[in-house]
């Protein structure tokens, strides 16, 4: 694989090595070979003295290999930096950290976590470890990450000038300055050309931006430089996706299944792929084979989400009691989080509101306060006021806050909009415009990811103070970066208010095709997007096509809770267009 990269990549030299003898002293051999023709241009030996540290002796080795390399002049400029001094002197934190990234390249944060941990166990003062611990691959809190990064900082006059890039850069990146964040990553990519860390994070974090050819360009760049990098085909395939270039995506999520065909991570970013273009069969078919690649991965919820949108309920069932079954405590909550949408799709909100009362009381019982505990608390607000119970609806609002103000870092912003949106719902009006104006202060000329969730809260606010027009303005500001589910739906529903009849047909005919996470959160919105697109049909004067849409409706929850409104109300629609 090796020489693969290297001739793709354009690499001449390769080099490799190995720990001939561990005891009494280190003994290290490397060898220089043609990328291509495999010749041996020249081989080095060094022996480290009795009880002699092992960076030592790679500083050594490091030493024999620039010399054998006939490397340009600038080369023999650069300062000569101890390995230790810019890693650690503990052979085991190297160790974990090298696992921990071998864990993050294929997509296994958590179990990347409890490497980084064993590392700094093993050496407290490793600033790279800290660095990575902070990264989003991480299944932490967003207090905790930033406590991670502050470490990193604390700690990185040890590290090296690029390492001190990287955690400069991401620094700023996690505290919101997107801006510093592109600089700091350029500047990383102008000093070492060939950086594709560098390169994948201004991809990245260009496109979450709103930049799109920066984006696309520095993604290419990695691919440029190491055409196997799995994060740069994975960012891609979903970037693609998300511009509505299915062709490039599909492309990009084969090339990333043929460099990792034994990996779980390929197979269920293509699932996710199928299931946001609305071919579930698919979805089901690569979710699949990532489950029996690795079950314990994290594929079970998507499987279990496709299984769910087909009424197999039983088989959904079986993959979220799975989740449930893992021993990693976020797979846990996370399924006991989708259990409770099984009755939500099929209307059953009683049953749902029981099931979500023992799921958070297990929560408490483990111990476990992060995000997927954090969203039952906000679900069962929706489901009471769903149900019309205002005075539950708050209080389990309140309860979503606090529980978020533990969580959150201060600068934090991705509670910030749920938050509001929630108070909204809940017509607390004036608390949902001071979360919206702390949120934009925080937030004014960032990334069009994070305005895209401001945009959303702030048409639902518009909403519920009956500023319909104001509404679609803001939702359709939100639907220009994220086209999910739930960003459909809601624009859906305002056009649907503002009787703009024909965008409501539009917006939600597009949404029922998206079979995304966010859809199978919102379960109850899921099924009601049948029913309000029947409306939109009944207005337009398409009687067919309006029945059609109550039918699915009605079918989907003919075992609902007889008193909610919608259900009733979709009866009575469906029977007077059989009786015209």
């Amino acid at each position: 694989m090796a020489a693969e990269v290297a001739k793709r990549a354009g690499v001449n030299w390769i080099v490799t090595g190995k720990i001939l003898r561990l005891e009494p002293n280190y003994v290290l051999t490397s060898q220089i070979e043609h990328a291509v023709t495999g010749e041996i241009r020249n081989t080095q030996s060094v022996q480290g003295e009795a009880g002699e540290d092992l960076f030592n002796v790679i500083d050594k080795l490091t030493t024999e290999i620039r010399m054998d390399l006939s490397l340009p002049e600038e080369a023999g400029e650069e300062p000569d930096q101890s390995v230790a001094d810019i890693t650690t002197h503990s052979i085991e934190a190297y160790r974990y950290y090298l696992e921990g990234m071998d864990y993050l390249n294929k997509g296994y944060g958590t179990e990347a976590q409890a490497s980084f941990e064993k590392s700094l166990e093993n050496d407290s003062t490793f600033a790279m470890a800290y660095l990575r611990l902070a990264s989003a691959d991480i299944p932490t809190t967003s207090k905790e990450k930033k406590k991670m990064i502050e470490k990193a900082l604390h700690y990185s006059e040890r590290s090296n000038k690029k390492e001190k890039m990287y955690i400069e850069s991401y620094h700023a990146e996690l505290i919101g300055d997107e801006s510093g964040a592109l600089k700091g990553y350029q500047s990383i990519v102008n000093a070492y050309p060939d950086e594709t860390e560098a390169y994948y994070s201004l991809g990245r974090l260009h496109f979450y931006c709103g930049n799109v050819e920066p984006a696309l360009e520095n993604l290419t760049r990695v691919i440029e430089i190491n055409p196997l990098d799995k994060r740069a085909y994975a960012a891609l395939a979903h970037f693609y996706q998300t511009l509505g270039d299915i062709e490039k995506s599909i492309w990009a999520i084969n090339e990333l299944i043929s460099i990792a065909p034994d990996e779980a991570d390929p197979y269920d970013t293509r699932g996710y792929l199928y299931a946001y273009r609305g071919n579930v069969n698919k979805a089901i078919e690569s979710f699949k084979e990532s489950v029996k690649r690795d079950p314990e991965f994290g594929s079970l919820s998507g499987l279990g989400h496709m299984y769910l949108f087909k009424e197999e309920y039983e088989n959904a069932e079986k993959c979220y009691r799975q989740e449930v079954a893992s021993e990693n405590e976020y797979r846990r909550a996370w399924g006991r989080l989708h259990l409770a949408s099984i009755p939500l799709y099929q209307g059953k909100l009683n049953e749902a509101l029981v099931n979500l009362d023992r799921v958070i009381s297990e929560d408490q019982l483990d111990g476990f306060e992060g995000y997927p505990h954090v969203w039952k608390l906000n679900l069962r607000s929706l489901v009471h006021l769903e149900k019309k119970n205002r005075e539950q609806a708050l209080s389990d609002a309140r309860r979503f806050i606090d529980a978020c103000n533990k969580i959150a870092a201060v600068e934090d912003v991705y509670y910030d909009d749920p938050i509001a949106m929630l108070l909204a719902r809940n017509k607390e009006i004036s608390e949902a415009e001071r979360y919206l104006n702390s949120l934009k202060d925080k937030i004014q000329d960032s990334s069009a990811e994070k305005m895209s969730w401001y945009w959303l809260a702030s048409g639902w606010l518009e909403m519920e103070k009956s500023n319909i027009d104001a509404a679609c303005v803001h939702f359709e500001k939100a639907n220009e970066f994220h086209k999910g589910f739930i960003f459909r739906y809601s624009l859906a529903l305002a056009y649907l208010k503002a009787n703009r009849l024909g965008e409501a047909v539009q917006v939600l005919e597009q949404a029922l095709k998206i079979y995304d996470a966010t859809r199978a959160f919102y379960a109850i919105y899921a099924v009601k997007a049948y029913y309000c697109l029947g409306l939109a049909y009944e207005k337009s004067g398409s009687a067919r096509k309006a029945a059609e849409q109550y039918q699915i409706f009605l079918d989907i929850w003919k075992n609902a809770d007889p008193d909610l409104e919608a259900l009733n109300d979709a009866r009575e629609h469906l029977s007077r267009l059989k009786g015209t």
